[in-house]
């Protein structure tokens, strides 16, 4: 059985801090009233937030629809085949 374990959060959470985190940088440094920056974190974290939601469905069922189609298991000792030496069947 495939499990993708948290392999898609931690895609998407890389991918909502690649995008989001300048705004968390450059937000602190705004000259604008404590209410109105008060204001703009809770719109930048609800937008993050629905971000990640959005977004952890969809990495979730790819990652889990490559597993399935490769095959993927859990590592056998009995299944890693001899260094250096292809599987048969391999042509050059």
């Amino acid at each position: 059985m495939a499990d993708t374990a948290d392999g898609p959060a931690f895609f998407v959470g890389s991918l909502a801090m690649i995008l989001f985190a300048p705004f968390y940088f450059i937000l602190p440094m705004l000259d604008i009233a404590l209410p109105l920056k008060l204001l703009a974190w809770l719109v930048l974290l609800s937008a993050m937030g629905g971000f990640c939601l959005a977004l952890l469905p969809r990495f979730k069922a790819v990652l889990f629809n490559l597993q399935v189609r490769n095959r993927a298991e859990e590592a056998k000792w009995s299944s890693t085949g001899t260094h250096g030496k292809p599987p048969r069947g391999w042509r050059h």
